[in-house]
């Protein structure tokens, strides 16, 4: 298994799944998406006022990288955003216990996500967890350097080059990473998930890795329109933004992350040696 595999086969199967099972994904989307942003008004409005506070107590002569306080806000900010990703990720570990099942069997139900959440609680909690610190790891300490070092204007061939450096460490960790949140809806224990995602994305880095180019290159050509209108016309304002983007919003939650998912998913059964259900 896994041996003989094709761009092609991968994606095709994913899409067709996920326009089987639309319905389903729609449901349960809709579902944890209200789970996700009551989670996040949950941890962001204790964190918001301490960093409103925060604000408050600090004079704005005083309103630099050398002032405690500002750093104080930056972590709280930093804090506020890993754990937005971290539930964030969650919620796409219980999507990936719903592809599991039709990757396997051709089907599954709207409530199978929140019975993954429920059933792996923990596990998808500490992995998510681990991936947003791997993935931002790296690009926030970098970034704390060189605004530690700038003093918050680094000169622009600086921006660029840190820029660079962000934009491949994300597609390499996303890479060695990708594989372990259907590990843990496998059954798998978080550190056995982490250390089979990296020997799988080792063994075979052009099926997972052409798979994590696709699926970003989609993500960002999605708004290419609006950045290059935005730097074009030196200005997002425009009524055809207005429509195109919730359009392109929907498709990309509803369509495209299931057959993200769901591509994910299969290779993951396929390289395990699992079943994967006839199209």
């Amino acid at each position: 298994m896994g041996n003989n595999w094709s761009i092609k086969n991968d994606l095709k199967s994913s899409f067709v799944l996920a326009k089987r099972n639309l319905l389903s994904f729609f449901l349960a989307m809709i579902g944890l998406v209200i789970l996700l942003l009551i989670a996040i008004v949950a941890v962001s409005i204790p964190l918001a006022m301490a960093i409103g506070f925060t604000i408050g107590s600090t004079s704005r002569a005083k309103v630099n990288v050398s002032n405690p306080a500002v750093w104080v806000i930056v972590g709280l900010g930093i804090l506020l955003n890993i754990l937005i990703f971290t539930f964030a990720m969650m919620v796409l570990g219980g999507i990936f216990g719903m592809s599991k099942e039709i990757v396997e069997n051709g089907k599954s139900q709207a409530e199978k996500p929140f019975r993954t959440l429920k059933e792996y609680f923990l596990s998808l909690f500490l992995a998510s967890l681990i991936i947003v610190l791997i993935i931002e790891g790296l690009p926030l300490v970098m970034g704390g350097i060189n605004a530690w070092a700038y003093g918050g204007d680094a000169p622009l061939i600086v921006d660029w080059i840190e820029g660079i450096a962000f934009l491949a460490w994300v597609v390499f960790t996303i890479g060695f990473t990708i594989m372990i949140l259907p590990g843990i809806v496998d059954g798998k224990s978080v550190k056995e998930a982490l250390l089979e995602s990296i020997n799988k994305a080792k063994n075979n880095p052009a099926r997972i890795y052409s798979m994590v180019g696709i699926y970003i290159g989609i993500y960002v050509g999605a708004f290419l329109p609006i950045i290059l209108w935005a730097i074009l016309s030196g200005s997002g304002n425009a009524i055809w933004i207005a429509i195109y983007a919730p359009i392109m919003i929907i498709i990309l939650v509803f369509i495209v992350t299931p057959a993200m998912i769901l591509t994910f998913s299969r290779i993951y059964n396929d390289l395990e040696g699992g079943t994967l259900a006839e199209l």
